[in-house]
């Protein structure tokens, strides 16, 4: 008994010396984003969580190089007195004066400040290219930082990483590891970004509990770079889940990374169960899209389009620094445990919303959930993403009105009453059949673009056969509805015919009255239709054959079952034995 009482007072004392950290984790191992590259994305999101100091801070310290690089070349342009830097000042001092001068009426501001004032009264900065007039912007909103030690705490342990700690933010650190001095912070940025092993050495208090969002450019596995998700090769991605299993305590972990999604959220994981929860902001294999400005500060000319408001303006500062992310909003949210999309909405937008409408949706962003102990990814459950999206389940019958999100291979039939995006959620090389389509409203060329191929740049993974479509032939100069036979997209790269392009990025066959056509895909724009031979109608009809195998391995497993990393090998060895004998019968051709 006495034994049992020791035990509970171990266990009330050591959570009484927990304590809930928030921490931000920003990633670029490669140094892709510098003074000499246009992308800001995630420096953006460093010069923003360092403005909110709402949490600690672990960023690269290549990052933190591009921001001090930028400050300098915008204080050199500041020597000439007619360089774009010296007008861009000009230009953000004298909307401070309007903006006085109006009484922060941001109507009348928006409608003074517009395009034909702006070519009138800074017609150099007016005549720059978008590219480069956003660049000097982000500069400006770098010059314009004002860093000082009296507000963080900076750490390193050389590896790669500085650790941002605020002043009121209690946390005992070596101070060996303290940096006292600006300069020293630029004497390491040429390290690969070590999180882990930063991690190890700088946070020490395994008692505590931490709320973690994780940020960096992600990558596909290719033959010029090996793959990267957040910022980290998959295996450092990988080492980053069992530190953070093994040594910590967390309450959430949150990541936003182009290719997060897909085979990337199966393949780090393999079969290991996770005590905390993870959501990602990534629906399939494919770049994210970015909403808002990355440029730093709201500056002229504005439009109906582009415009000041609220958030933008304070009547003591002025114009305010742009934020993509409110990580004090983010933070408390998840420590509430409301892992919702408005949670994800906080820090990688799904839509953007202006005066309460949201006038734009990118499914790319599509945040699921792998909660603790689970072994698969789902969609967050909340009344917000069932008014959002749908999903197919099983072999069912759909009206098809909103994005679909298919988790099986085979669907019954499909009637579109718009046009949306349809979405494979099975992991790596997959084929679907969809029996029968009826999009009487459609053309054909549409359907293909903006339902099956409308996710940019995404891998080349899926195929999508459909025995029945009627739908507007557009493609042979049809101008009536009418049905066409045995439509076949095929994205993946090694079953496509061995007489196509290599630049193909997708291939569309067809059958319509009793012809054969053969159209490709590129730039999301269908090109080069054209009418099959026999012996190119004989490649393609084997070619069906090898997709309806694929099609129907595991077709009855259920959702769940068809998500796991057990199914994910045992499909990739599958179509690799179809694609070895698709290359045997010399239809296919090993790209």
């Amino acid at each position: 008994m006495k034994v049992f009482f020791l035990i509970i007072a171990i266990c009330i004392s050591s959570s009484m010396f927990a304590v809930d950290r928030n921490l931000v984790i920003i990633v670029d191992n490669v140094h892709h984003e510098n003074v000499k590259s246009q992308d800001v994305t995630m420096t953006h999101q460093c010069l923003t969580a360092l403005q909110q100091q709402a949490s600690m801070v672990l960023m690269s310290t290549g990052l933190w190089k591009n921001i001090v690089d930028r400050k300098k070349r915008f204080e050199k342009g500041l020597h000439n007195a007619q360089s774009p830097e010296s007008l861009l000042y000009n230009l953000y001092q004298t909307t401070h004066h309007e903006l006085a001068l109006a009484r922060y009426n941001l109507t009348t501001i928006n409608q003074k400040l517009s395009k034909n004032w702006f070519e009138k009264e800074y017609p150099d900065l007016s005549r720059l290219s978008l590219e480069d007039f956003n660049q000097l912007r982000f500069d400006f909103a770098c010059y314009i930082f004002k860093f000082d030690f009296d507000s963080w705490n900076v750490y390193t342990a050389s590896e790669g990483m500085l650790l941002w700690i605020p002043v009121q933010t209690l946390y005992p650190i070596d101070k060996a590891y303290k940096i006292f001095h600006e300069s020293d912070m630029m004497k390491i940025f040429d390290k690969k970004s070590n999180v882990v092993g930063s991690l190890q050495k700088l946070l020490h208090a395994q008692q505590d509990r931490f709320v973690v969002y994780l940020t960096g450019h992600g990558h596909p596995q290719s033959t010029e770079q090996k793959a990267h998700i957040a910022g980290l090769l998959q295996e450092d991605f990988r080492d980053l889940l069992d530190y953070f299993h093994a040594s910590m305590h967390l309450k959430l972990l949150v990541y936003s990374s182009c290719y997060g999604g897909g085979v990337h959220c199966v393949q780090p994981y393999q079969d290991i169960r996770l005590h905390y929860p993870v959501i990602v902001t990534a629906v399939t294999d494919a770049p994210i899209f970015g909403f808002g400005l990355y440029e730093g500060v709201k500056l002229p000319p504005y439009d109906t389009h582009f415009m000041l408001d609220r958030g933008d303006v304070d009547k003591k500062q002025g114009l305010l620094p742009y934020a993509l992310q409110n990580y004090a909003a983010f933070f408390k949210r998840a420590w509430k445990g409301q892992f919702d999309l408005q949670l994800v909405q906080l820090i990688s937008k799904f839509f953007s919303c202006d005066f309460f409408v949201c006038h734009v949706q990118k499914i790319e962003n599509f945040p699921l959930i792998r909660k603790a102990g689970s072994a698969i990814f789902v969609p967050i459950k909340d009344q917000l993403m069932i008014r959002l999206v749908q999903q197919a389940t099983g072999y069912a019958s759909l009206t098809l009105n909103k994005p679909l999100l298919m988790y099986t291979k085979k669907i019954k039939k499909i009637k579109m009453e718009k046009l949306v995006p349809i979405v494979s959620m099975l992991p790596g090389l997959q084929s679907h059949m969809i029996d029968q389509l009826i999009a009487p409203n459609f053309r054909l060329s549409d359907i293909i673009v903006k339902s099956f191929v409308s996710l940019e740049d995404m891998q080349a993974y899926k195929n999508y056969l459909i025995p029945e479509v009627s739908c507007i032939n557009d493609l042979v100069d049809d101008t009536q509805v009418s049905t066409i036979k045995n439509l076949l997209i095929v994205g993946q790269d090694n079953v496509r015919p061995k007489f196509m392009d290599k630049k193909t990025q997708v291939l569309i066959y067809f059958q319509s009255c009793d012809q054969h056509y053969c159209a490709s895909v590129s730039d999301q724009k269908i090109v080069n239709v054209i009418k099959f031979n026999q012996d190119q109608i004989a490649v393609m009809q084997e070619i069906i054959q090898f997709v309806r195998l694929m099609v129907d391995f595991d077709t009855k497993n259920l959702p769940e079952n068809l998500l796991t990393f057990d199914a994910y090998q045992q499909n990739a060895a599958l179509h690799d034995q179809i694609v070895q004998a698709c290359i045997k019968n010399k239809v296919c051709k090993k790209r």
